[in-house]
């Protein structure tokens, strides 16, 4: 890959960062990306039972898939596509969270924005 080229890859991803109105972009484009870069697994939001069932431990298998790297590069991926404003809600270091908090916070806005 030539310097221009990381430079364009660079902008481009700048381009869209989450910001207060393009929550529903930026989920696809950065599923997307997670796809891509082999860390969705550890992103994707768990099905209701299967949220329970974790909480009720029958389901740490799956949890233990989630291995710390990936952990860390999916969190970092999130966090370099938000724009200040929304770096509030990526402090937790589990990146589901993340996604999960991410999620609501805009759903909410989303309906507030049609309320008024």
């Amino acid at each position: 890959m030539a310097d221009s080229d990381y430079c364009d890859a660079e902008n481009r991803s700048r381009t869209w960062r989450l910001g207060t109105s393009n929550y529903l972009e930026w989920a696809v484009r950065m599923e997307a990306k997670l796809i891509l870069k082999g860390v969705w697994d550890v992103v994707r939001p768990l099905p209701p039972s299967a949220e329970k069932s974790t909480r009720k431990g029958k389901s740490e298998a799956a949890e233990e898939d989630r291995d710390q790297k990936s952990l860390d590069l999916a969190r970092a991926l999130i966090i370099q596509h938000v724009d200040k404003s929304q770096l509030v809600y990526v402090r937790e270091e589990d990146p589901r969270k993340i996604w999960t908090q991410l999620k609501k916070v805009h759903r909410f806005r989303g309906l507030a924005t049609k309320m008024s």
